[in-house]
């Protein structure tokens, strides 16, 4: 994708954990735009859920401050997320509650004797090394603390990587991405992808040929509503096979 991005889009924010496997290796990429990496605090709060055990006072606080950025992000959207909302909020307590956590990692690592040889040690060493990149969705509406969502979207096919190797090919590439685009759209429409799928395939091909706007996840969804019948019968089928 960035070898044919227009070039006079040169700024992009590369948000993810600081592995450098996610950077960019290819010299003609990396000497074409500015990159600014955002690390991820998803990433940073994982091992002190992960092992809460091994400390769990300290492990609660540290999740506690890291929940609260959480609960700024859900006020910004509760307020009406905007330019102005979000860098006032982000500005005033998202960014004091970042420095707490900081604080509170050395702390740690000073008083609870965490070495860089356990898992909370290299956890708030990660944090305390990476805070200014950790910092970086402050100062930018268009960033979230996490790259949760990104992941999420990635997921399918990441999955799909050991069981559809159909997808190697190009025909087959292309009816995976069909499949996926339906599986995604269903989802936004609030309709089950496998009685969908039936539904559709019980239909006479001319009659989706001709009205095709009728066969849409929103549509079909609509239609389930207002003909419970229909829907029950799906249904029926698709859990009974009859």
């Amino acid at each position: 994708m960035l070898e044919i991005r227009d070039v006079k889009n040169k700024e992009i924010f590369l948000q993810c954990d600081h592995s450098s496997a996610n950077y960019p290796k290819k010299s003609s990429i990396g000497n074409k735009f500015v990159f600014t990496i955002a690390g991820c605090l998803a990433h940073c709060r994982r091992p002190f859920k992960r092992h809460y055990n091994q400390d769990p006072q300290e492990c609660e606080k540290m999740l506690s401050m890291m929940f609260s950025l959480a609960h700024f992000e859900k006020q910004i959207n509760d307020h009406g997320k905007n330019d102005t909302n979000t860098l006032k909020i982000r500005g005033s307590y998202s960014a004091r509650a970042l420095e707490v956590i900081g604080f509170a990692m050395q702390q740690a690592i000073k008083d609870k004797n965490w070495s860089d040889q356990t898992p909370l040690g290299k956890a708030a060493i990660h944090f305390i090394k990476h805070f200014k990149k950790l910092s970086v969705y402050l100062a930018h509406p268009i960033l979230e603390p996490t790259n949760n969502g990104s992941e999420r979207h990635l997921r399918a096919e990441k999955l799909s990587q050991g069981s559809s190797y159909f997808r190697d090919t190009i025909e087959g590439r292309t009816r995976f991405d069909i499949l996926r685009t339906l599986n995604q759209t269903c989802v936004s429409a609030g309709i089950p992808f496998g009685q969908y799928l039936l539904y559709i395939l019980l239909q006479p091909d001319l009659d989706i040929k001709r009205n095709p706007e009728n066969f849409t996840p929103l549509a079909v969804k609509k239609l389930f509503e207002a003909d419970t019948t229909v829907a029950s019968k799906i249904q029926r089928i698709f859990t009974r096979g009859y």
